[in-house]
């Protein structure tokens, strides 16, 4: 009950301060931050273990790294890509942190902290009204899945993506849009100066370099947007996509080709399959469990399917109202592509957010990572 009575009253603090005649950021930034922290905090203090399985796998990860210096692509599909965990490893090391349990106890609360930073600065491309961009960040929000970001690559480099997305439309549109009929969807660049402007060239060109070794679909996610908002008119920088192929590549052909080469039917099998690799990952994931476990998964599938409906009744809106959409719709649809290498992240085991891996399970994780994992297992729900 005093959960529901709080959340009751964030929604009602939130309600009024969007009545206001002007934006009170500073009230609305503290609300946004509460229902954050009420969301993805909650599981960290109340459970005694840190969520996930697999994020304790991961740990086991990061301890073989430490110990041997190096990755065992030919076990799983996780060292081909194992840009995260090195660099986690690294920064353990150089904090001098030896139990990383409240790290991955804290991790989804901070990821989700974090993702607001590029998310201010994506509103801030929107031509809209302060109301329509508090009430899209809350939205956003209140629409993630408690727990997806766990201590995994997929949720870092979900980071990287929102901040190579926010930098691409702020500061690298195309400069002159000419007024028809319909006014555009986005606001006039931020201005900026031929010094700044490299240097956030070059941000864009770290931001993906980092992707690349850390997750195997996040690179083609921001190389597909990347593509269409240039072929769209909405970016300038028409030779960055070359340059981000060759990057991806590189990596797939000569530092990801141990584990791929032997597993190319397995993994790729379904590539293009949108239908049915749709149904495998949405449909064939509510399959099993308990009804209360299934509830929750019918739960998160309508929840995606309202928002996805509320995306589509706010562009039809703004339609309605004269505005010439396309950067928001690349956003929305362009991730959707992703369905057609869903059946590929299936088998490739790379946690949750992708979907159920099917590969097996064969890391290298230490046999006393695998014993505290095993231990904690029992207690801890899986998402």
């Amino acid at each position: 009950m005093p959960t529901l009575v709080g959340a009751a009253l964030l929604i009602v603090v939130f309600a009024v301060l969007l009545w206001m005649d002007r934006p009170l950021k500073g009230l609305l930034l503290v609300t946004l931050l509460a229902t954050v922290v009420s969301l993805h905090a909650l599981p960290a203090v109340i459970e005694a273990e840190p969520r996930f399985a697999t994020a304790w796998q991961h740990l086991g990860f990061l301890e073989y790294i430490d110990r041997t210096g190096t990755a065992v692509p030919d076990l799983d599909a996780r060292w081909s890509w194992p840009g995260f965990f090195a660099a986690a490893t690294f920064v353990a090391q150089a904090c001098g942190v030896s139990d990383m349990t409240e790290v991955i106890r804290w991790w989804p609360t901070a990821m989700q902290l974090l993702y607001l930073a590029p998310m201010f600065l994506l509103v801030r491309s929107m031509r809209a009204a302060w109301r329509a961009k508090w009430a899209g960040l809350w939205i956003y929000v209140l629409s993630g899945w408690v727990g997806q970001d766990y201590f995994s690559p997929q949720g870092f480099t979900y980071l990287l993506y929102l901040a190579f997305v926010a930098v691409l439309l702020v500061w690298f549109r195309a400069p002159r849009v000419l007024w028809a009929k319909r006014r555009p969807g986005e606001s006039e660049v931020e201005p900026t100066g031929r010094r700044e402007r490299a240097v956030l060239l070059l941000v864009l060109v770290g931001l993906f370099a980092a992707t690349v070794p850390a997750h195997q679909l996040t690179p083609f996610v921001m190389l597909g947007v990347l593509t269409v908002l240039v072929l769209v008119g909405r970016s300038e920088l028409r030779g960055l996509p070359l340059l981000c192929t060759v990057l991806v590549l590189v990596w797939l052909g000569f530092l990801a080709e141990p584990y791929w080469s032997g597993h190319f039917d397995e993994l790729f099998g379904g590539v293009g399959g949108v239908g049915g690799n749709v149904s495998s990952s949405v449909s064939g994931r509510i399959e099993g469990g308990s009804s209360t476990h299934q509830l929750v998964l019918y739960a998160r599938v309508a929840m995606a399917g309202a928002v996805m409906a509320f995306a589509c009744w706010g562009w039809w809106r703004r339609r309605l109202c004269k505005y010439s959409e396309r950067s928001l719709l690349v956003l929305t649809f362009v991730p959707f592509l992703g369905f057609g290498m869903s059946r590929t992240a299936v088998r490739w085991p790379c946690g949750s957010s992708c979907s159920r891996c099917r590969a097996r399970p064969c890391s290298p994780v230490s046999r006393s990572s695998r014993a505290r994992a095993s231990r904690r297992r029992s207690g801890t729900a899986t998402g």
